[in-house]
Order: structure tokens, then C-alpha cells, then sequence
């Protein structure tokens, strides 16, 4: 995978296997999206 290089508003941004997702890491609706758009 690419190295993450998140801006000055994510730098603690990574990658994550979708298996470890936890949507109480996440921001509002985004474990939702993720979720949807992967068809989990």
C-alpha cells in the first residue's frame, strides 16, 4: 500500500485492515460510509 501522508489536518492518518475497523475510533458517519461503500 502507499505510504499515508495525511496534511496538516491528518497527520496521525494511517492504514487500517477493514477487519479492525471500530466505528468509536471514527468521526460522525464515517465508519457508516466506509461500511457502505465497501459492503460490509
Amino acid at each position: 500500500m502507499p505510504k499515508v501522508k495525511g496534511g496538516d489536518d491528518a497527520t496521525k492518518a494511517f492504514w487500517l485492515p477493514l477487519a479492525e475497523l471500530d466505528a468509536k475510533m471514527m468521526f460522525e458517519d464515517h465508519y457508516a460510509i466506509i461500511t457502505k461503500m465497501v459492503g460490509l
